[in-house]
């Protein structure tokens, strides 16, 4: 786990600045219901841009109702001209993510930098299982928004645009989530996660390269090239999302002979059922013997293979 220093990161001062503006304030507001808070994302690994990208905090609360979101909200909107997204948990949230969503809580593992508090990643399990599923979904919902969505754009030049580059920095998250779980190189720079991702899953490097360009080097999307590219896009989004399927499918149970499961429930049944008329009641201590109870022919009201 690294925690680095905000003075540390490539941010310009004011920005540096507002992010110390911010935490003094909430922290002021909050007290001690205010637990941490935690910048992550892209300020972090380089691909943050001035005017484009937002500053990524999480703050974790002892507990969250709205008196504390509206002193989140008034401390956020206090820093002008500040990006600021943050997300609002309760420690127990923390758990449940960890299940659900842990491909956040990954990054802030592999790296953050702690504006205030303590670390809320202590104690916390991870498993890359969660992981996978957790983007097989993502991939899947990012495909079907980007075909809804150009239904209503695609005729649109620059509406086009902006949906390849709005949806490209979710694109890259959920690439990065596939490449750590298949243990793969997780490069901190956008352009070299593009090349990871491409070499490990069979992605055309091309496209990829065309919407990190659009994304991140301020090109623009030129007519002849839209559908294409947007062709390119799907196909990448799919792929990845086909080989999260595989990695997120949870492994068949080994079936049990058909006599082995049959006897095992109909031995459940009978040690529910009251004796029949005129048997014997068992002493106590002792169990009512098998032939006591009939069971159920298998088939018609039997028990399930």
């Amino acid at each position: 786990m690294a925690s680095v220093n905000v003075a540390e990161l490539a941010l310009p001062a004011p920005t540096r600045l507002a992010l110390e503006r911010f935490t003094a304030a909430v922290a002021e507001a909050l007290g001690d219901g205010l637990e941490a808070v935690v910048l992550y994302g892209s300020a972090l690994t380089g691909a943050w841009q001035a005017g484009r990208s937002d500053l990524n905090v999480l703050l974790v609360l002892d507990r969250v109702d709205t008196e504390r979101l509206q002193a989140v909200a008034r401390a956020a909107s206090a820093v002008k001209r500040a990006p600021l997204s943050p997300v609002v948990v309760a420690r127990s949230d923390l758990k449940a993510a960890a299940r659900t969503s842990p491909a956040v809580l990954y990054d802030l593992q592999e790296r953050h930098a702690l504006l205030h508090g303590a670390s809320p990643l202590d104690g916390l399990s991870l498993n890359l299982p969660d992981l996978a599923a957790q983007v097989h979904t993502g991939l899947r919902d990012l495909l079907l928004r980007l075909r809804t969505a150009y239904l209503r754009c695609g005729h649109r030049l620059r509406a086009t645009e902006t949906l390849l580059v709005d949806s490209f920095g979710g694109f890259l998250h959920l690439l990065r989530g596939l490449l750590r779980v298949v243990q793969r190189e997780l490069p901190a720079e956008p352009v070299g996660l593009i090349g990871e991702a491409a070499r490990s899953f069979g992605l055309e490097l091309r496209p990829l390269q065309n919407l990190y360009a659009l994304r991140f080097g301020g090109e623009r999307l030129r007519a002849e090239h839209a559908a294409a590219l947007f062709d390119a896009y799907l196909r990448a989004v799919e792929t990845a999302a086909g080989i999260a399927a595989g990695l997120a499918a949870p492994p068949k149970p080994r079936p049990r002979k058909r006599a082995e499961s049959a006897a095992a429930s109909l031995d459940e049944v009978a040690a529910k059922l009251p004796p029949p008329p005129n048997a014997p009641e068992a002493p106590p201590g002792q169990t009512v013997p098998d032939a006591a109870v009939a069971p159920e022919p298998a088939g018609e009201g039997g028990a399930e293979p």
